[in-house]
């Protein structure tokens, strides 16, 4: 029998990512945002930041950027390390990653480019 998703048998935090997306496969009841409506025009470079917090990660602490959910339409950019809240959820976007808004509105992080 296969393990479940984020079982310590599978974990390991050495190992290369690169990319991960979560899909939610029940209908949702979440309304689109106002931001991602085809009359609202896309974001333009990062993405403006609601406040920041210490953050720690391997070992140090970074200074995070807090962003709203809710106020990020197509095509923000926000490079970790930040903090992205919303009301049902929290994204951590660590150093070394950067986060997206695409199209459909999904938060895209990938490992930053060198």
């Amino acid at each position: 029998m296969e393990p479940e998703i984020g079982s310590a048998a599978k974990y390991r935090p050495d190992a290369p990512v690169e990319k991960a997306r979560a899909v939610r496969s029940e209908p949702s009841q979440i309304a689109l945002r106002a931001s991602l409506s085809k009359d609202s025009p896309p974001w333009t470079g990062a993405a403006p930041r609601r406040a920041s917090r210490p953050l720690f990660h391997r070992g140090g602490w970074h200074q995070a950027a807090i962003h709203d959910r809710d106020a990020l339409g197509e095509g923000a950019v926000l490079p970790g390390p930040a903090v992205v809240e919303q009301p049902e959820t929290t994204t951590v976007i660590l150093p070394g990653w950067t986060g997206t808004v695409d199209a459909q509105g999904n938060l895209v992080i990938e490992r930053a480019q060198a």
